[in-house]
């Protein structure tokens, strides 16, 4: 690590794009790379958007604690997609606030109160 330092960057960022990448790690079939692809990014953008929402909530600093704590063992050892999949349940509830926002906004509703109420 000391003898190459951008070396040991550029194999921790690797690891970090193979544990959170859109196509599963290790590879698999074309179709089910397709439908992992389908169903992840839409998750994990909204959820990344939702994250960003309820920063200001004490919770979620518990929460990006457990994505930083996955991030470092990650750049320094090693992961599959698979390992990243309890944190995958977090990003679908901060999606689903998102998704909420969006509905409560396009019916005419006020956003403001979700701010509070809802991840």
């Amino acid at each position: 690590m000391t003898a190459d330092p951008s070396l040991t960057m550029l194999r921790a960022c690797r690891k970090l794009w193979a544990g959170f990448s859109w196509t599963l790690n290790p590879a698999r079939e074309r179709f089910v790379q397709a439908i992992y692809f389908v169903s992840y990014v839409p998750v994990a953008g909204l959820g990344l958007v939702g994250m960003l929402l309820a920063n200001r909530r004490r919770e979620v600093v518990l929460i990006g604690m457990l994505f930083l704590s996955f991030v470092c063992v990650t750049a320094i050892f090693w992961a599959h997609t698979s390992h990243r999949s309890y944190l995958d349940v977090y990003w679908m509830v901060f999606a689903a606030s998102v998704i909420e926002r969006s509905w409560t906004f396009w019916r005419g509703g006020s956003v403001k109160h979700l701010s509070t109420e809802v991840l």
